[in-house]
């Protein structure tokens, strides 16, 4: 479990601090412009935050002693960020709007997150 959290550590950090530091990385097609440049730089920054939020979290329970309510509580949340984001990447796709390899990334940490949540929760 320690190497799963601290692989969605250093996964998500990186992915937030690029997002800050160069967001056309991940969204080449921002606006360029106007009003449109402002929201495109705002939903970027609300994305690299929920990132770096998801890195605390699973840093700060690798660094800790891990409690009953601490592993339900922290993989709860890791499970569910990633469960959403795989869904709403999978639709992303189909899109044409990311590249596969977003999704299967999410995909994967969703896959283990839920069942380390569900193997703690019994």
């Amino acid at each position: 479990m320690k190497i799963l959290l601290l692989a969605n550590t250093v996964f998500e950090l990186l992915v937030g601090i690029l997002m800050l530091a160069v967001p056309t990385v991940f969204f080449p097609d921002l606006a360029h412009t106007g009003d449109q440049l402002a929201l495109s730089q705002a939903l970027v920054r609300g994305f690299a935050f929920a990132a770096l939020a998801m890195a605390g979290l699973s840093g700060f329970m690798v660094i800790r002693p891990l409690t009953p309510e601490v592993k339900f509580s922290g993989l709860g949340a890791l499970a569910i960020f990633h469960l959403g984001l795989s869904i709403t990447q999978l639709l992303n796709v189909i899109n044409g709007l990311v590249p596969v390899p977003v999704l299967i990334i999410h995909a994967i940490f969703a896959v283990f997150f839920l069942g380390t949540f569900i193997w703690n929760w019994r």
